[in-house]
């Protein structure tokens, strides 16, 4: 993760505030990347991104806490992320894609939203 984290840095992908799921491998990981980005104090731990959580969840709580919040870095497992992904990129979960541990993906968004 300390590759990944100083190859994000080298791509220029900034972040400036990291959500994570409170369970044990996702929270060393944003703690990893928070690090890396010396933002250890923008690390918030969240259900939301929680295997079971809805996607829903976290993008209504993005747009309630962190409404102006421009780089944001989530931390999460499988299924839940690739749902994430796909629910913010289709609208629904039809879309198939694979990431294995580590994997990234890296989205823009104007608005965030589920509908």
């Amino acid at each position: 993760m300390r590759r990944i984290a100083s190859a994000l840095r080298s791509m220029e992908v900034e972040a400036d505030l990291i959500c994570s799921s409170p369970y044990l491998r996702a929270r060393q990981t944003a703690e990893i990347l928070a690090r890396s980005y010396n933002i250890l104090d923008k690390l918030i731990l969240t259900p939301g991104l929680l295997p079971e959580a809805p996607a829903e969840q976290i993008i209504e709580e993005i747009n309630q806490k962190f409404p102006r919040c421009q780089n944001l870095i989530l931390v999460g497992h499988q299924p839940f992320m690739i749902n994430l992904i796909t629910t913010l990129t289709c609208g629904d979960q039809n879309l198939k894609i694979t990431l294995k541990k580590g994997g990234l993906c890296h989205l823009r968004v104007e608005q965030l939203s589920f509908n």
